[in-house]
């Protein structure tokens, strides 16, 4: 759990906030109580890695759009930000978030279909690794591709350079 106080100094942090600060509402309110409520300083700052390498590899294929502006960025984009507040290695972790993050989606009137776009996200984070096959993502896809952003970054301890990850 990160205190508001916490949360406030991390805001004011340009490395770690670079990806929180990207978001719009309701997403923006969603991701930031998730992480106040459910995440670590060590869990936000793996987030930002598998976003840098997320976006870069949106960048890379000419599919990269503002997350402001293009909300079907916006949704993996909130995604990526809080698909490690409750993985642990085991199968079932995968889907708790669809339960604990349900009434915060609902404070923030968050559309269903975007708040099952994320879960779904989240769920299939492990990609062809997934033993269960509803939750494995194409990896031509925005969900896959934050699947092989996160195997890069969490299973191979990948990362590149921030500046990279903005351009």
């Amino acid at each position: 759990m990160i205190t508001q106080q916490d949360f406030e100094e991390i805001m004011k942090d340009e490395v770690r906030s670079r990806h929180l600060v990207m978001l719009k509402e309701p997403f923006s309110t969603f991701v930031n109580e998730s992480i106040m409520e459910y995440g670590t300083v060590d869990k936000l700052d793996e987030a930002n890695r598998v976003a840098d390498v997320f976006i870069a590899r949106l960048k890379k294929r000419g599919m990269y759009e503002d997350p402001r502006n293009a909300e079907w960025v916006a949704i993996v984009y909130a995604a990526t930000m809080i698909h490690n507040l409750f993985y642990d290695g085991s199968i079932t972790s995968l889907f708790i978030a669809r339960q604990e993050l349900q009434c915060i989606a609902n404070d923030v009137h968050m559309q269903d279909n975007h708040f099952e776009f994320i879960c779904q996200t989240i769920e299939g984070q492990l990609g062809d690794d997934c033993p269960v096959p509803m939750c494995k993502v194409k990896d031509d896809s925005p969900q896959g591709m934050m699947a092989q952003a996160r195997w890069f970054v969490v299973e191979m301890g990948g990362s590149i350079p921030i500046e990279n990850s903005e351009e």
